[in-house]
C-alpha cells in the first residue's frame, strides 16, 4: 500500500534523514499504529520548524517531505483516520514551499497544534 511512497523517496534522492522520518510514518501507518504515527507527524513538524527558522535545511525540502506524506496517506486507508489537526499540520506543511509568502505556513499555528497533540498524548499515557 505505501510502496509508492518509498519508490518516490528513492527517486527523489531525499537525505537519509527525510527518508528515515518517512519511512517511520509510513511503518507506522501500515502496522496501524495510527496515535503513534500522529505524534511522530507533530514532532516532525516542530524539527523541521526549528531547521527552517534555523535555516539548517530548505524551505522547498520540507515543503516535498509533506506533500509526499500526504500522497501516501491519500492512496492508503489512513487518509480519514488521521485527526484533523494531524491532516492541517501536513497542510501547512506542504505550505512550507511558499515559505517567505503571504501564501507560506503558519509558524505559530504548528507549533501549538503540534505542541497541543504532543501533550495530548502524554496526558493519555
Amino acid at each position: 500500500m505505501f510502496n509508492y511512497i518509498r519508490k518516490k523517496i528513492k527517486a527523489a534522492k531525499q537525505s537519509a534523514s527525510v527518508s528515515a522520518k518517512v519511512e517511520t510514518v509510513v511503518r507506522l501507518l501500515e502496522e496501524n499504529e495510527i496515535e503513534r504515527a500522529e505524534r511522530e507527524i507533530a514532532k516532525i513538524a516542530l524539527d523541521y520548524c526549528s531547521k527552517i527558522e534555523s535555516k539548517t535545511m530548505g524551505h522547498r525540502k520540507v515543503s516535498s517531505y509533506f506533500l509526499d506524506l500526504d500522497q501516501a496517506i491519500d492512496r492508503s486507508s489512513a487518509s480519514n483516520i488521521l485527526r484533523e489537526e494531524v491532516r492541517y499540520l501536513i497542510l501547512q506543511g506542504i505550505l512550507f514551499g511558499e515559505y517567505g509568502t503571504k501564501f507560506g505556513p503558519d509558524f505559530d499555528l504548528i507549533k501549538k497544534l503540534a505542541n497541543e497533540i504532543l501533550a495530548e498524548d502524554i496526558e493519555v499515557k
